[in-house]
């Protein structure tokens, strides 16, 4: 069995590792990678650009000579154009040696991931515009500390809060602007956002929201002011783009592969798309919510971790399957945290629940013990199912982690008047006797 693998990232590279421990020398398999080597994982890059650690090929998880003294070839610098799925044939490009190459395959597996989404404004291609997403522009991002001073990040989600620490612990005049109406609202509610809103503007970081940027001012093909649609201009040395992903497979647009609107492919729990012998995993397609079985896009690298494994299992026949996700994550910037999982209390009404929130603020140890620090406990929950359907902590200490006491009771839908005496650890360095949660959990269970 001969098995291609478009794209070397985690999902991909994941599900064939699996897959030739398992069979060994009973299968070929050979990587298609567009960048120059496979497995980034650029979840780190805010690390590296703030210098938490000084070399960036440690985020490449494993290089093409370790996949190949395994038995997988993964051929980088070359991309996939087209797929002719009836003749079980890629066509692509050698992007260094221009030249085109035709391959065949039995199995075709699509881990093709995510490419960040576009202002589409004029300038935006200039030299000191980054989207921070390739090892090449985590080193530009790092080596430009020394030379710039005004940093303008546009977007709010986790990395563009990411990068606020990347360039605050480097002395920058950092402003952040969001075009919603608060930080992250895909992911936090706005009273949690305010929290971590409320510190970064303690430490000098401009934070605009309900801000449209309508133009790029550009000198020399670099960006001296960003224009918002207020018409303020904001002087920017460095611009960051952070305004979310979109599966990256324009390429395959025009086949008969079942994507949805936004380029999603659509796959069940055995990542098996409409057409025989190809699959997808990653951040390219939809993700089952495990609350509600609707579809969610979730481009997180924990997802398309498990989808490899899944997928490894799968191919090399073994009974397996994929359950879904909740969307659980986790950032810290400087020494503030969020922790969400399951639907904001927002997108537990558009689903059609009858959603409830408790919000508590407690301390995340005894006050006896040195550096308690306040932490705010957020549930979300259905009133008439007396389930819980989300969950966000805001702390500090790691009192964040809490998240995973919760995840659990989301997970198997447990029922609200079940959990109140949760059986939670006591500590004084770390927790109160009767915890936060367990504070916030019987609240929920008065209603």
């Amino acid at each position: 069995m001969k098995v291609i693998v478009i794209g070397g990232s985690t999902a991909g590279m994941t599900a064939v590792s699996k897959l030739k421990r398992i069979l060994k020398d009973d299968v070929e398999i050979v990587a298609y990678q567009k960048l120059k080597y496979p497995s980034l994982g650029s979840c780190g890059i805010p690390y590296y650009v703030g210098k938490h650690f000084d070399k960036p090929e440690s985020m490449i998880a494993r290089t093409a000579e370790q996949f190949q003294n395994n038995g997988i070839l993964v051929k980088t610098g070359c991309e996939i154009t087209k797929v002719d799925f009836e003749a079980k044939t890629v066509y692509g490009i050698n992007l260094e040696t221009k030249e085109e190459f035709i391959d065949t395959y039995d199995k075709l597996i699509i881990s093709v991931g995510a490419t960040p989404r576009k202002l589409n404004l004029a300038g935006e291609a200039a030299s000191n515009v980054f989207t921070g997403t390739t090892l090449e522009a985590a080193v530009a991002l790092r080596d430009s500390l020394a030379t710039i001073k005004n940093v303008v990040i546009i977007g709010g989600g986790f990395i563009g809060l990411e990068f606020c620490e990347s360039f605050g612990l480097a002395g920058k005049n950092i402003t952040l602007i969001e075009a919603d109406k608060w930080v992250s609202r895909k992911l936090i509610d706005e009273d949690i956002a305010q929290l971590l809103v409320t510190d970064l503007e303690n430490k000098g970081i401009k934070i605009k929201t309900n801000a449209k940027v309508t133009e790029f001012i550009v000198k020399n093909n670099k960006v001296t002011k960003i224009k918002l649609s207020s018409e303020e201009e904001i002087s920017a040395d460095l611009v960051l783009v952070g305004i979310g992903v979109m599966p990256n497979t324009a390429f395959l647009k025009e086949t008969t592969l079942k994507m949805n609107n936004f380029g999603a492919i659509l796959v069940n729990d055995q990542f098996e798309t409409n057409i025989k012998d190809v699959y997808a995993v990653g951040d390219c397609v939809m993700t089952k919510n495990v609350i509600d079985d609707s579809l969610h896009y979730i481009s997180l690298a924990t997802v398309a971790a498990k989808n490899g494994k899944v997928l490894g299992n799968i191919l090399a026949g073994k009974k397996d399957r994929f359950p879904g996700a909740i969307g659980t994550a986790i950032i810290q910037v400087f020494d503030s945290e969020i922790a969400r999982t399951g639907y904001t209390k927002e997108q537990a009404i558009a689903n059609g629940f009858t959603a409830k929130e408790v919000v508590i603020t407690g301390t995340d140890h005894t006050h006896y013990v040195a550096d308690a620090k306040p932490v705010t406990v957020k549930i979300i929950y259905d009133q008439k199912a007396k389930i819980i359907l989300g969950a966000q902590i805001f702390g500090y200490n790691k009192a964040t982690l809490r998240i995973n006491a919760l995840i659990p009771l989301i997970w198997t839908k447990t029922k609200i008047n079940e959990i109140e005496y949760l059986d939670l650890p006591y500590s004084p360095p770390f927790a109160k006797s009767v915890d936060v949660l367990n504070v916030v959990l019987a609240k929920i269970n008065e209603d």
